[in-house]
C-alpha cells in the first residue's frame, strides 16, 4: 500500500508539472455603477448621473512567459543587493 501511495504521489507530481507548461486562459470582469447629484452655483436646478460602468478581459499566460518573470529578479532586489556590497 505504501508504494501505491509513493506511485500515486509522483504521478500528482507529473500531472502539476505539466500543467504548469499548457497556457492559461485568464477571464476577468467588473461591474459598477455611477449615481450622483451636483448642483453648481450660477446654474439653476440639479445635475443628475446615474450610469452603468462595466468592463471584460480575456488573457492567455504562456508557460515560458510565466516562468521568465517568476525568475526575472525585480529591480528593488538588485538595488538592495548593491547597497549591501552584494
Amino acid at each position: 500500500m505504501a508504494r501505491v501511495a509513493t506511485l500515486r504521489a509522483r504521478d500528482a507530481d507529473i500531472a502539476k508539472a505539466e500543467a504548469e507548461f499548457r497556457p492559461r486562459i485568464v477571464v476577468a470582469g467588473d461591474l459598477g455603477q455611477n449615481i450622483g447629484r451636483v448642483r453648481t452655483e450660477g446654474l439653476p436646478g440639479w445635475s443628475n448621473v446615474n450610469q452603468p460602468a462595466y468592463g471584460a478581459a480575456i488573457a492567455i499566460e504562456l508557460a515560458d512567459l510565466r516562468r521568465r518573470s517568476a525568475a526575472r529578479p525585480s529591480r528593488g532586489g538588485a538595488i538592495a543587493a548593491a547597497d549591501r556590497g552584494g
